[in-house]
C-alpha cells in the first residue's frame, strides 16, 4: 500500500492525502496517506535536509571584506541544488 499512496503522490504532487484518498478510493485514513508521504520525503532527503556552512572562504567569494565571516543555511528540497552549485564554484 505504501509504495502505491507514494506512486500516486508523485504523479500528483500538488495533491493533499485526502484528494488522493477521494480519487483513488485508498481503504486507509488520510492520516496514515500523510504519514507514508512525510516518511517517504525523509528518506529522499537523508543527509541533505539541513546543511549549514560556515566559512570565511565562502564569504571570499561572494567579495566579502576580510575577517567577514558568513553563516548560510539551507532546508528542505533544493538542499542538493544549492550545495552542487555552490560547490561546483570554489
Amino acid at each position: 500500500m505504501e509504495t502505491r499512496v507514494i506512486e500516486l503522490r508523485r504523479s500528483h504532487p500538488a495533491w493533499e492525502p485526502e484528494q488522493l484518498k477521494f480519487h483513488f478510493e485508498l481503504p486507509i485514513s488520510t492520516k496514515a496517506i500523510a504519514r507514508m508521504i512525510r516518511q517517504a520525503r525523509k528518506k529522499r532527503l537523508g543527509a541533505l535536509e539541513f546543511i549549514q556552512l560556515d566559512t570565511k572562504d565562502l564569504a571570499k567569494l561572494l567579495g566579502l571584506p576580510r575577517g567577514s565571516g558568513i553563516c548560510v543555511k539551507f532546508q528542505g528540497e533544493e538542499t542538493t541544488r544549492i550545495v552542487h552549485k555552490l560547490l561546483t564554484s570554489l
